[in-house]
């Protein structure tokens, strides 16, 4: 039996017998169900459920029949079995997949899952291993570490750890030194000799894990180098090593490769390419994921694009503490992109949504939507949009068909159905090098997964599925008309804003083209001036060469904010689009903007950096600057209300009048998810992690600074 299976046989024997009602094992992979069912030790009898396993996975199985043990495979039965409330029975919940219906009733169940799962194997491998010292002892507790876990394959350190456990006293040195490569570490001659702390075997693997995933992702310009390196030094085989494992990433190759040669190899390379004409390099700047996107699209480099996907997802496993907002970045070139991660929209997206369930309506009497969602299953009485609800608005619809015939909606929700399956799909994707070459594939990936948080770089990865639509909708939700574009002839949509009326829409599109890389401002009208136009409702548009705008913004009913990488542009839309004014940055970097229906703006650095961090620019719809100001606090909001301009950061907040003037300004000693005015003008909601709170300004102030 492999050491997985053991543990955590080990583990639900020892919860049946300390008297537990029953387990949930969630998407534990690798374990041999087979073994498992054979060597769980019970004090009575069981009763073991196989969720979200499909038949072919059942069958392959072999399950050995125990007098003790019944088998069962839908949800259905389990909620039957839990509903008896029979105490002689123990309940062992298997779950393959959790996206499968009415799975959330059972989620009280006690579970195992993989953190608890990791630190188990470890614990077990400390008492088992054969002679132990306090090296090996400290190598295990390194292994143990959060911060290791996350960058190491759970299923390289069973490898790894099962390797040590089998080992005689004799061999046990020269293991855990050879072994490496199953970790998916290069070989170190120097590792765990002599008395070796846990902080220092954390540092060492950690060094060692970006050395190997900075060799398999190496760049073109990278591969190069390192071609370079070896005509300069023909003796060395660590080059040919690299350029191999970088193609097919198999471990194996990770024996022959000593780390210091490796890092020597690097090193050479990175010296050769820091500055390879003397001149001075500038240093990079903080882009939304749009730019990222943007720049990574005219680069066409998709293969860097999945890399930066890769790494994000990296950066979300390693959160210290997922519940908490934060901005993770991520490496773009010279930049680095920022995405902010919300928990509470990460909670929907991951635990109250999937392929079958549309989202939950939740009645509690809280403060906050995130005490509501953290206490639904168990605390609060919530409706899950199921496929019982779907069913519902079925019958409805064709129900309205007997009454009104014309009536599309039907046929569109089955179309929104579809379409929604598609995106919830699990499917294998294949990531190919420059050649067309699969270097990598990810088994049972959802496209849903990162669009909560990266929508922008998760629809460029998987263009293929998702085709790119304009259509216009009346009130009634019917729709007027359609226009498909694609990449290849319009280019690729960064923003989309449609006006307060609903009959206007303004695009901006890049598309590459050649050597150059043009931006495309469109506008559409889809009233009755727009019919009178052409067929295809476009207005007007403009074409910028060297400015990408990945932000646009209807400011009123007739006038649209265009945010670029060097200007601002203001167009008054009442038939056919005109240039209103246009506002250049001057060389500043936009890092926050805003707009109302009578100023836009934008936040950049400081140049005068004793004034403040940053400076605020206010500009009239004329493109005439109307005010300035300095600020000094971190931000990760920025808005503008008919009065007032809202900064707000993670404990920070400021409101300014848009004259300039300080309104109010703060430290919250509480994580600030979002302030907003109340609708009296001296009052303001802040929104807590755990609580709100109305703040009350006095009139004093109000007085001082209008």
């Amino acid at each position: 039996m492999d050491l997985l299976t053991k543990v955590i046989a080990e583990t639900i024997s020892k919860k049946c017998n300390d008297g537990s009602f029953g387990v949930s094992l969630i998407n534990i992979p690798f374990v041999n169900y087979a073994d498992l069912v054979s060597n769980i030790n019970l004090s009575k009898k069981a009763e073991i459920f196989f969720l979200g396993f499909y038949e072919k996975e059942i069958e392959s199985m072999e399950l050995v029949e125990r007098d003790s043990i019944s088998f069962f495979y839908t949800v259905e039965e389990a909620e039957m079995s839990r509903n008896t409330g029979n105490e002689s029975v123990f309940r062992i919940l298997i779950i393959k997949r959790q996206d499968i219906e009415k799975l959330s009733s059972l989620r009280w169940f006690e579970e195992i899952d993989m953190t608890g799962t990791y630190k188990s194997i470890c614990d077990y491998s400390m008492s088992h291993i054969k002679d132990k010292n306090s090296t090996i002892i400290n190598l295990i507790r390194a292994l143990k570490r959060k911060s290791i876990q996350s960058v190491l394959s759970f299923e390289n350190v069973l490898a790894y750890l099962g390797d040590i456990m089998s080992a005689s006293k004799e061999e046990l040195p020269q293991v855990v030194r050879t072994n490496l490569y199953k970790l998916g570490l290069c070989a170190d001659k120097t590792f765990a000799i002599g008395n070796v702390g846990v902080d220092e075997f954390v540092k060492s693997i950690k060094r060692n894990a970006t050395i190997v995933k900075r060799i398999g992702g190496l760049e073109q310009k990278e591969r190069q180098g390192i071609n370079n390196y070896y005509i300069k030094h023909p003796e060395s085989s660590v080059t040919k090593l690299i350029l191999k494992y970088r193609d097919i990433k198999d471990i194996h190759i990770l024996c022959d490769m000593d780390i210091e040669e490796v890092e020597a190899c690097l090193k050479a390379v990175s010296a050769s390419k820091k500055n390879p004409t003397g001149k001075k390099k500038g240093s990079g700047g903080k882009i939304s994921q749009t730019t990222a996107a943007a720049q990574m699209i005219f680069d066409g480099s998709k293969e860097e694009i999945e890399e930066v996907i890769t790494e994000f997802v990296e950066k979300v496993k390693n959160q210290e503490n997922p519940d908490k907002p934060e901005t993770l970045e991520v490496e773009v070139g010279n930049n680095k992109m920022q995405v902010n991660r919300e928990p509470v929209s990460k909670t929907v997206a991951t635990k109250m949504s999937s392929k079958r369930n549309y989202g939950t309506c939740i009645f509690a009497e809280v403060d906050n939507v995130r005490a509501a969602i953290d206490g639904y299953n168990d605390k609060y009485y919530h409706k899950d949009f199921d496929q019982d609800f779907v069913k519902q608005i079925r019958d409805w619809l064709n129900t309205s068909l007997q009454y009104v015939p014309e009536l599309f909606v039907p046929e569109a929700f089955e179309e929104y159905l579809l379409c929604r399956d598609v995106i919830y799909d699990e499917y294998t994707r294949m990531i190919t090098d420059e050649y067309g070459q699969i270097k990598d594939e990810m088994e049972g990936y959802s496209i849903a997964e990162r669009l909560h948080d990266i929508p922008m770089l998760q629809i460029i990865s998987n263009i293929n599925i998702f085709s790119n639509y304009i259509n216009a909708y009346d009130k009634d939700s019917k729709e007027i008309y359609e226009m498909k574009t694609s990449i290849e002839n319009s280019g690729y949509p960064l923003d989309i804003a449609v006006s307060d009326d609903g009959q206007k829409l303004f695009t901006s599109y890049v598309k590459v083209d050649g050597t150059t890389v043009p931006d495309y401002l469109a506008a559409y009208n889809f009233g009755s001036v727009g019919q009178n136009e052409n067929a295809d409702r476009l207005m007007g548009g403009f074409t910028f060469d060297d400015t990408i705008f990945p932000y646009v913004d209807f400011i009123d009913n007739d006038t649209i904010a265009c945010f670029g990488d060097d200007r601002i542009v203001i167009y008054s839309m009442n038939e056919k689009p005109s240039e209103k004014a246009e506002i250049s940055l001057d060389g500043r970097e936009m890092l926050g903007v805003f707009a109302n229906s009578h100023y836009v703006g934008y936040i950049a650095a400081n140049a005068d950096t004793t004034a403040g961090r940053y400076h605020i620019y206010i500009y009239d719809t004329n493109g005439k600057l109307t005010a300035e100001a300095d600020y000094n606090n971190t931000f990760s909001k920025i808005y503008a209300t008919e009065d007032e301009l809202i900064i707000a950061g993670e404990f920070d907040c400021s409101i300014y009048y848009l004259n300039g003037a300080k309104k109010f300004s703060t430290t919250f000693r509480k994580n600030l998810i979002d302030i907003v005015p109340s609708g009296n003008k001296l009052e303001y909601i802040a929104i807590f992690e755990n609580e709100t709170t109305i703040i009350k300004l006095t009139m004093k102030n109000e007085k001082e600074n209008k």
